[in-house]
């Protein structure tokens, strides 16, 4: 009883003097990026969500890339659809990014590979320009999975990241076109 107690009470002085040091980093934050940086993968989307009122639109459009990026795509689609397409592509994005971004023709091939896992989300927020990505992502873990081939207006494509070396695209998944399984290739796994 009595050691059990006394645990509790040092656990509970430790959490006490963890909450005055975050609030303390709370109060001494510079900007909104010094309590953005506080928070845990977890809470990322939900702070973003939250503040998005308080921002201006290229710290949104700053932190939504750094969420997508950080927390492997969350599975809120729509929500996350919606937040893509209030945000500023010219602050998600880098120059070089934005520049490729804009020399895509204007109908674009996009790829997605899927295993059983997310056999389900085709029609899903993320796919990439290179079907050898595609090809790594429907084969990891092990699986065999599907690649799958699809048509996009570049109007409907409304990021591109190409950190990671995965050339990943966010589209509007209602416009895609032509969708299929894509033809297999003789690949080389990519180098990711």
């Amino acid at each position: 009883g009595e050691i059990a107690f006394a645990n509790i009470m040092e656990d509970a002085k430790a959490f006490t003097l963890w909450k005055e040091q975050v609030e303390k980093q709370i109060d001494t934050a510079e900007d909104v990026f010094g309590v953005y940086h506080l928070m845990t993968k977890s809470y990322l989307l939900a702070f973003l969500k939250y503040t998005e009122s308080y921002l201006s639109r290229e710290d949104f459009s700053k932190m939504l890339a750094d969420i997508w990026i950080r927390t492997e795509a969350p599975n809120l689609e729509k929500e996350l659809l919606d937040l893509f397409r209030d945000s500023k592509q010219e602050e998600m994005m880098t120059e070089d990014e934005i520049e490729t971004l804009r020399s895509l023709p204007e109908t674009v091939s996009v790829y997605r590979g899927v295993t059983s896992y997310n056999a389900g989300k085709v029609k899903a927020l993320s796919w990439t320009l290179d079907q050898k990505v595609a090809q790594w992502f429907a084969n990891r873990f092990g699986e065999n999975g599907t690649v799958y081939e699809a048509e996009i207006s570049k109007e409907h494509i409304l990021a591109l990241f190409k950190g990671r070396n995965e050339w990943e695209v966010i589209v509007e998944p209602d416009h895609l076109l032509q969708l299929s399984e894509a033809m297999e290739e003789n690949m080389e796994e990519p180098q990711l």
